[in-house]
């Protein structure tokens, strides 16, 4: 493969500092591939882990770049694959590529002209392309404009506030006030789903599968050991369910339930009943109850899956496999669809009135789920551990 673009400076992950003992150098070919190392000022040379591009430029890499476009602190890298103008930013790497376009096959590079203007709104005057194999300094420069993203509407204390941190901050209010005031069941399942949902996709984008699975067995085994060997999950489950915590999620069972009229140990009380008969407890007649019933689970029962969801579409090779299918796409949904499996299972256990430790059903089931899918659309070798030690 021959080298047809090269960039040296801060990564992505780190402030701009000219005088660091570490800079990243990136490497592109003329075939998609893009490999970085960490150049040490003492000389040493290591292979930059942070980076994981494999498969995912089409090549030849005209263009490398590494450059803070939005004056944020830190280096975004700018790749010109093909005729693609793509930028990748923040610490994992977002791609916020536009539909910039660059004809041509010359290799060209990169530099960003910054107006002496403070303002936010006058940093948008995009790329400027220099052709290396430009003949005379006489011709005119190939420019082509990269729209930075509008400035946020709103600031406050120099830094930007766009419509969607008022609208989450404002929702996150009106929960937080619902909760304290009323925490009824759909209370407490929107704002657990919403945590859920939050923390499932920043864990997920964090670690690769391989370290998600690992953890998902500890969590398994003890959860196990919490429920049915020291039991006290139970205990625990009980204090949540007392003090209306959004840690849970609550399924009714009937139309007239009310989450304000939960009784206190009812976990512990379930678990008792269910030891000292070996039986699910007598199903109480409405008339007799003094509120209907339903069932609890745990906010990370559906947390843990939802990791190795995230993480399956963010690190397995972005390429097509099996029947057509895409890769990190087929794998998510065979997860999903492997906790689902272990959920129904789970459900058949609980509705016999014992309560149950929900990890290693539902994190087997997505485990599973997500080696079934993996062996059988992207092969053996989408099984790679990638896991370092160091």
């Amino acid at each position: 493969n021959l080298f047809t673009a090269t960039t040296y400076g801060s990564d992505t992950y780190e402030y701009k500092n000219n005088s660091a003992e570490e800079f990243s150098l990136y490497l592109g070919t003329n075939n998609g591939t893009l490999s970085s190392f960490r150049i040490h000022s003492n000389g040493t040379v290591t292979e930059n882990e942070a980076v994981r591009f494999e498969g995912a430029f089409e090549g030849p890499i005209r263009g490398l770049f590494l450059e803070d476009c939005c004056n944020g602190g830190k280096n975004d890298l700018w790749v010109l694959d093909d005729e693609r103008l793509r930028v990748f930013m923040g610490n994992s790497t977002v791609e916020v590529t536009r539909d910039t376009i660059i004809p041509g096959n010359n290799l060209v590079s990169m530099a960003i002209q910054y107006p002496i203007q403070e303002s936010y709104a006058q940093y948008k005057e995009g790329v400027i392309l220099f052709d290396i194999n430009s003949s005379s300094f006489d011709e005119p420069l190939k420019i082509a404009v990269w729209n930075l993203p509008d400035p946020p509407p709103f600031e406050f204390g120099g830094y930007g506030i766009a419509w969607a941190d008022i609208i989450a901050l404002s929702l996150s209010i009106i929960l937080m006030a619902a909760i304290i005031l009323r925490p009824e069941w759909y209370v407490v399942n929107t704002t657990g789903i919403l945590v859920g949902a939050g923390v499932s996709t920043m864990l997920g984008v964090s670690f690769v599968p391989w370290l998600v699975i690992i953890f998902m067995i500890a969590m398994a085994i003890y959860d196990h050991w919490a429920v049915n060997g020291s039991k006290h999950m139970l205990t625990l489950a009980d204090t949540m369910i007392d003090l209306k915590l959004p840690i849970l999620l609550v399924a009714p069972k009937d139309k007239g339930y009310s989450f304000l009229d939960e009784e206190d140990g009812k976990m512990v009380e379930r678990d008792r009943i269910h030891e000292s008969t070996n039986q699910p407890p007598k199903p109480i007649r409405n008339e007799e109850r003094k509120t209907a019933d339903a069932m609890f689970m745990g906010l990370g029962d559906v947390i843990f899956p939802g990791i190795l969801v995230i993480s399956a579409m963010t690190w397995l090779p972005d390429e097509v496999g099996f029947a057509g299918l895409h890769g990190p796409t087929a794998v998510a949904f065979g997860t999903l669809i492997g906790g689902l499996a272990g959920y129904i299972v789970l459900m058949t256990q609980v509705a016999r009135g014992k309560p149950q430790a929900g990890l290693p059903l539902l994190n087997g089931g997505s485990i599973l789920g997500y080696l079934i899918t993996t062996i059988i659309v992207l092969g053996f070798d989408a099984l790679a551990f990638n896991i370092t030690l160091f």
